[in-house]
């Protein structure tokens, strides 16, 4: 009612009637979806046929409703084409985003679009609608107060709406704006905040494009799955067995208690409901607790089996095949472990998790897109927000809280690739526990999502390296010793770099000038015992060595040529970051020292 009451006038014997802007909305409501590939600039890519199909159902649902598809089809290009139907209709837009990163994102693929009176805030919200086309702005800065206009022809874009139904984000969907959208990989939440939701877009999803239309349309990467069991300990299996009972007890007696069977993930959510402070049933809450601290226990034995450690290992020389790999562990400790590990087997690898600082994780993610890096471990910090679209092998240690979340882990992986080659998935699990999806469903760990969607299932745990069409300007990274491999992948990224533009190997290589001169610092004004200090006894530091033998002068510019066939001398700028990924992988220069001087050699 309070969203309707602009829009109507009452009269004197209790009736509502529309007013002017009550007759324009009930227009606008009824307007015919437009022509949306008329709308796109011939020089744009094509878009898809799911695209033109959402586009159409959201506008024939009077332009409110949400849009479901999964991570890597290319859901943002249905928010670009409503975005810029708004600008013909002299709507102003608002992208609604939960990440900083994805602000810039957004930013870039409109400019890309030819959208370019666009705005950003990720703080607060000081540049007005009417300064600007587009306000893109994270939900932290726009909630307390979201910008309006009088007539209420604002445009609402959510991506990653699933977020916005909590009550403190929800205050972000204003009642007056017209036009709503939603997208999201998967519309569902944990709790009633799915009810706002479908309250503000109008019901249910009004488009969706799961795995099984998007492989077969070819909007994303096909991909093969190797299924690798491994053995818990004796130990392991002891604490693995006497939790998985008390799972079991419980779980049954809260569905005793008229908690849902299925599907898991709500009878997940409702035991996390009812194990509250403010549950009134004591007894209830006692046993959602119970169920709880069991199931953690449960998924902390094989998230940390050591078995899965030695896995690890056994995957290094598929790593090294890959054009690059996404690992997901569920525990930050075993992401750490897992990446030292990789490390001594030859294979530049980092972790990425919360306890780094944002500037660090993005470094690390900017390595492994520059080929810097032949894999990033990660529990839940890539679930949304980045964009390695190289990247065709994914490892999974430990299963998904959610099917958002394994939906979003695979749509890493499965981003398309410019040479249409397949992805592999290798899924690594505990035999004889809930991840054996040979003995169960594996719909707990959202594993099954895995199997589904295959085109081959191996089970024989043999790990063959991938192998590859040719693709121009690649080059292969050997099975050589750790040092060696760092060297061949900052090799193989500059034979890559060589094939693109100077402001396209700056854009990845680079973050922009905001965050160096703010969170990390300019590379001109290290501090002492960085670029600038020697080792303490007269010797210079590594980082002297390095910008000494030969760093690009200030007026310099790395060349960027076609990569060539034969042999030929190395690039200058190739054994200035060899010697830079060397010294980091050997543990003689910090990661800040390693972006620091990464900037330097490359004049960023």
């Amino acid at each position: 009612m309070a969203s309707l009451l602009p829009l109507v006038r009452a009269n004197g014997d209790g009736q509502y009637h529309l007013n002017d802007d009550g007759e324009e909305w009930l227009l606008e409501a009824g307007r015919p979806p437009s022509d949306w590939l008329d709308l796109s600039p011939g020089s744009l890519p094509q878009m898809r046929a799911w695209q033109v199909e959402a586009l159409d159902a959201w506008a024939e649902h009077g332009r409110h409703g949400v849009v479901e598809a999964v991570t890597g089809t290319g859901k943002s290009r249905v928010g670009i084409e409503a975005i810029r139907e708004g600008i013909r209709h002299d709507y102003s837009c608002i992208v609604v985003v939960p990440t900083i990163e994805l602000v810039g994102q957004w930013r870039d693929a409109l400019r890309r679009h030819g959208v370019q009176r666009v705005a950003t805030s990720a703080e607060t919200p000081r540049t007005p609608l009417d300064r600007c086309d587009v306000l893109i702005a994270t939900v932290q800065s726009l909630y307390l107060s979201p910008p309006s206009r009088d007539d209420g022809k604002v445009l609402l874009v959510a991506d990653e709406c699933h977020r916005y139904g909590a009550e403190q984000w929800s205050k972000v969907l204003h009642p007056s704006y017209r036009r709503r959208l939603g997208l999201t990989a998967t519309f569902e939440r944990a709790d009633d905040g799915i009810e706002i939701l479908r309250d503000y877009f109008g019901g249910e999803c009004v488009y969706r494009i799961g795995f099984g239309r998007a492989m077969a349309d070819d909007v994303i990467a096909r991909y093969s799955l190797d299924l690798v069991p491994v053995q818990l300990s004796v130990t392991e299996r002891a604490r693995y067995d006497e939790a998985h009972e008390a799972v079991v007890e419980s779980r049954a007696d809260l569905l005793g208690r008229g908690l849902p069977e299925n599907p898991f993930g709500e009878f997940l959510a409702a035991v996390q409901i009812a194990a509250a402070d403010d549950e009134p049933d004591y007894e209830l809450r006692d046993l959602a607790r119970r169920y709880l601290s069991a199931f953690s226990q449960r998924l902390s034995v094989m998230s940390n089996a050591r078995s899965k450690m030695e896995a690890a290992r056994r995957v290094a020389p598929l790593i090294k095949s890959s054009r690059g790999a996404l690992l997901f562990t569920r525990r930050v400790s075993a992401a750490e472990e897992i990446a030292q590990i990789l490390v001594r087997e030859g294979v530049p690898a980092a972790a990425v998790h919360s306890d780094l600082s944002g500037a660090e994780r993005r470094d690390r993610l900017a390595d492994l897109r520059a080929g810097m890096l032949r894999a990033v471990v990660a529990p839940t910090i890539l679930d949304e927000g980045i964009d390695v679209p190289d990247v065709d092998l994914g490892v999974v240690l430990g299963g998904s809280q959610s099917r958002r979340q394994m939906i979003q882990r695979m749509g890493r992986v499965l981003r398309r690739k410019r040479d249409g080659r397949p992805a592999r998935f290798v899924l690594v699990y505990a035999a004889g526990t809930v991840e054996d999806v040979s003995a169960h469903s594996g719909e707990e760990g959202c594993l099954d999502l895995l199997v589904k969607h295959a085109d081959s299932v191996r089970e024989d745990g043999a790990l063959a390296p991938i192998s590859h069409l040719p693709v121009p300007g690649h080059v292969a990274v050997p099975v050589v010793a750790p040092v060696e491999a760092t060297l061949s992948a900052a090799s193989a990224s500059l034979a890559r770099a060589r094939t693109m533009d100077e402001g396209t190997v700056r854009s990845v290589l680079a973050h922009d000038e905001a965050e160096q001169e703010g969170t990390r610092g300019s590379a001109d004004s290290r501090r002492p015992g960085h670029a600038e200090a020697s080792s303490g006894d007269g010797r210079p530091s590594p980082l002297e060595s390095v910008v000494s033998g030969g760093a690009p002068g200030p007026s310099s510019t790395p060349t960027m040529k076609p990569a060539s066939a034969g042999h030929e001398q190395p690039d200058p700028l190739v054994v200035q970051l060899e010697r830079l990924a060397a010294l980091r992988s050997s543990g003689m220069l910090t990661d800040e020292e390693f972006s620091a001087a990464k900037r330097h050699v490359l004049q960023i």
